[in-house]
C-alpha cells in the first residue's frame, strides 16, 4: 500500500494543503473587526512602510512589538521592478505609509466641539487659516486629542503633507504592487501609530485591500501546490 494515508492523498501534498488552509483561515480571521478578531486571540499586525532613498523598508508592528521585516529596492533589478513578496503583504491587516516628520506639518488647534462630526470637512474649509496651504495642495487629517466639555472646545492635532511628495511615494509603491491603506506622519520610528489618522483623501482610500491581498496570495499558493 502507498504511504498516502487513509484519504489516498500523498502525505507531502496533504501537509501542503493543511498548511495552506491554516494560512487561509488566519487571513480570513484578520478580516474580522478588531473586537471579534480578539475573541480568537489574535489582534493582527500592521506593516509600516517607509522610504529610504530608492528602498522600501518594512516594519511589522503587532502584539510582539516592533520587528524589522526587510528592505526592498524600488529600482529595476535585471530590467524589472521587484517589490516585497506578496505573502508578506497579504499577512498584514493594514499597510501604513509613514511619512517622515520633515515632510509634513503637525500642529495643535483648538476648535469648538460642534465641529467634531464634520471635523475633516471643517479642517479643509479652514486650511489656509491654519497653514500656508490650501486644502487642494495637501493631504491632511485631524484627530481629537482632548475634549474640554466645560468650555465646549476640542484640542485637535492637524497633520498636513504636500501632495507632490506623497503622490511620488504612492506611485513608486504602486509600481511594485504595494498600495497603502493609510498614510500617517512620523510613525516609522514612533512607539505608537494612531489608527484614526489617515492623510489620504476619502476617495483614494483602499476598499477591500486586505481581502484582495489575501485572495491574490491564495492564487499564488494554489498555483504552486
Amino acid at each position: 500500500m502507498s504511504g498516502g494515508g487513509s484519504s489516498g492523498m500523498p502525505e507531502a501534498l496533504r501537509r501542503r494543503v493543511a498548511a495552506f488552509l491554516h494560512w487561509w483561515g488566519e487571513g480570513l480571521k484578520a478580516l474580522l473587526p478588531g473586537p471579534v478578531r480578539r475573541l480568537f486571540g489574535d489582534g493582527g499586525y500592521r506593516l509600516l512602510l517607509s522610504l529610504d532613498g530608492d528602498a522600501l523598508v518594512l516594519t511589522r508592528v503587532g502584539a510582539t512589538g516592533r520587528n524589522p521585516v526587510g528592505r526592498y529596492a524600488l529600482t529595476p533589478d535585471g530590467g524589472r521592478l521587484r517589490g516585497p513578496p506578496p505573502s508578506v503583504l497579504a499577512q498584514a491587516r493594514e499597510l501604513v505609509l509613514c511619512l517622515p516628520e520633515e515632510q509634513a506639518l503637525v500642529q495643535r488647534l483648538r476648535l469648538p466641539m460642534a465641529v467634531e462630526p464634520n471635523l475633516r470637512r471643517v479642517l479643509g474649509y479652514t486650511m489656509d487659516a491654519h497653514t500656508p496651504f490650501s486644502a487642494d495642495q495637501v493631504y491632511y487629517d485631524g484627530r481629537v486629542l482632548a475634549r474640554d466639555r466645560s468650555a465646549r472646545m476640542l484640542d485637535i492635532e492637524l497633520s498636513v503633507a504636500p501632495r507632490a511628495p506623497v503622490d511620488a511615494a504612492l506611485a513608486a509603491l504602486g509600481a511594485v504592487g504595494v498600495h497603502p491603506d493609510r498614510v500617517a506622519v512620523g510613525c516609522a520610528g514612533a512607539d505608537t501609530c494612531p489608527e484614526e489618522v489617515n492623510l489620504l483623501a476619502t476617495g483614494r482610500r483602499q476598499r477591500g485591500t486586505r481581502l484582495q491581498r489575501v485572495l491574490n496570495t491564495a492564487l499564488v499558493v494554489l498555483a504552486l501546490t
